[in-house]
């Protein structure tokens, strides 16, 4: 949205939904226009209520591009969210970070940053009547365009006795605001005979209507394995969500060493309400459906353990 320095510009939110949207714009303030003339309020963010219309002024006085959005992080994330940004050419000075000018005046963002962050998501939970317990792991380290990917979600202890565990250790890439592509290895303790490395590529990213997607595949003498999840949180409430998870694996060539048979193997789908407690916390209830299919279904019988299962547990997630 292109705006010019020092001129007044009115907003008019018309909201259709039957959702809050608290707007936002970085660097500015709204005037909310709500018949008090001289008296209308200053306000950093302004909500826009269900089926309501409200009407907004700012004052274009702060030079450079600033980002404009919904407060609600799903609804931003989902791609409620623009630019607003000055015309013609502005003063580096008036940016914190450095800019590109092109031939024509107009300018561009300034370079990613190579500063150093770490970002994890870690999950764990436990079926306490049946002494199953598990953990999921997702952690970013590095800078904007280049990190170093820590991922897991197959790490299982049952009964005492460790039944999963495998570790991406991926390269992990950007290339668009909702993509990601990354490769790399992935180390397998559990439930192979011995530990190997295989190596991996996937990508990961959000499709509409906020489905998180994790698609991998690896290869391991003549096995090509191939792994797709999706998840969908649904916010009910102000701090109650309900996430829903399905996951299929399949592979190309029997290792029955390493409890993998060719064909549709597995079969995961789980219904996750979570309650969140801080932004960086949610306890939550899980049940679960494993299924094993075709050839790994006879393996694991032959194995002497259960093709289906359907868990309950207990778990907390956090974020840091």
């Amino acid at each position: 949205i292109i705006i010019r320095q020092g001129q007044w510009y009115r907003m008019v939110f018309i909201n259709k939904t039957m959702m809050h949207h608290p707007m936002h714009i970085h660097g500015h303030w709204f005037i909310l226009r709500n018949g008090h003339g001289a008296y209308d309020p200053k306000l950093h963010t302004v909500d826009v209520p269900p089926g309501a219309t409200v009407v907004v002024d700012f004052h274009a006085d702060t030079t450079g591009q600033w980002y404009f959005h919904c407060h609600n992080l799903y609804h931003m994330m989902s791609g409620m969210a623009n630019i607003i940004r000055y015309a013609g050419p502005v003063p580096k000075s008036s940016y914190t970070a450095p800019i590109n000018l092109t031939d024509t005046g107009e300018y561009l963002p300034g370079p990613s940053s190579q500063k150093i962050f770490n970002a994890t998501r870690l999950s764990v939970q436990g079926d306490f009547i049946h002494q199953d317990y598990e953990g999921e792991l997702n952690s970013l380290i590095g800078t904007d365009d280049n990190k170093l990917q820590l991922f897991t979600n197959d790490f299982e202890i049952d009964d005492g006795k460790l039944e999963k565990s495998n570790l991406d250790i991926f390269y992990y890439h950007p290339i668009s605001q909702f993509w990601a592509i990354k490769g790399g290895a992935n180390v397998v303790a559990k439930p192979a005979k011995y530990t190997y490395v295989q190596p991996g590529i996937g990508i990961e990213g959000l499709m509409p209507f906020f489905i998180e997607t994790n698609f991998r595949t690896y290869y391991h003498k003549g096995n090509e394995r191939f792994d797709l999840a999706l998840e969908r949180d649904t916010q009910l409430t102000k701090n109650l969500f309900i996430g829903l998870e399905a996951r299929g694996i399949a592979n190309t060539k029997n290792q029955s060493e390493n409890d993998i048979g060719s064909g549709f193997s597995e079969s995961e789908l789980s219904v996750k309400p979570f309650y969140r407690l801080t932004p960086w916390m949610n306890i939550y209830v899980k049940y679960e459906n494993d299924r094993y299919y075709g050839a790994t279904r006879k393996i694991i019988k032959n194995d002497g353990e259960s093709p289906s299962n359907d868990t309950i547990s207990l778990g907390a997630s956090f974020l840091f």
